[in-house]
């Protein structure tokens, strides 16, 4: 009578001879879990933060919508810059979107390693919003993450966001949410 040790051991063998077998491939199966894809889905490029919208490859073609953003000139005493950033949201109720901020213009060269913030302020009812900050440098770039909550109504919804680079208030500008 065979011990039960002697048939483990036989079918360990087997085992191990199929899976070392010479032309015996197996497919090794992972799974994934993944978050669902937004619109305006953030990629980060060498050059910062970019909407995916607006990275190209070539030849694919680009299945989001482009997202549209506004150039601002901000002033202060001792310079001026160029602030792009996304002055409209279109979104639905319940989803986090993106709003990415860039300086640029002739001052920025000057002003490497200052620090820039764009605060949130009077954000409506049911909607949450990070400071983004960011340490001037060839591409500056923020991105800050606005959250809609589930139970915000459809409706048109206004909020500023306070610019401040290096300790310098450079004013506000109006950021506009589209819930649908």
């Amino acid at each position: 009578m065979k011990s039960k040790y002697s048939i483990h051991f036989v079918l360990l063998f087997i085992v191990l001879a199929l899976v070392v077998a010479p032309g015996c491939r197996t497919s090794p199966t992972a799974t994934t879990s993944s978050t669902p894809e937004q619109p305006d889905d953030v990629v980060v490029t060498p050059g910062g933060y970019a909407y995916r919208a607006n990275v190209h490859e070539q030849g694919v073609p680009d299945k989001w919508p482009p997202i549209q953003t506004v150039d601002v000139t901000l002033t202060s005493v001792n310079s001026t810059l160029q602030l792009n950033y996304r002055a409209a949201i279109d979104t639905k109720a319940g989803l986090t979107r993106n709003n990415i901020f860039r300086l640029d213009g002739a001052s920025i060269t000057s002003m490497f390693g200052v620090n820039a913030v764009f605060e949130p302020v009077n954000l409506p009812s049911g909607f949450e919003a990070n400071e983004a900050q960011a340490t001037i440098g060839p591409t500056p770039t923020a991105m800050m993450n606005i959250k809609v909550s589930p139970q915000v109504k459809p409706g048109i919804y206004t909020f500023q966001i306070r610019v401040g680079i290096g300790g310098t208030d450079y004013g506000q500008v109006t950021c506009t949410i589209t819930v649908s």
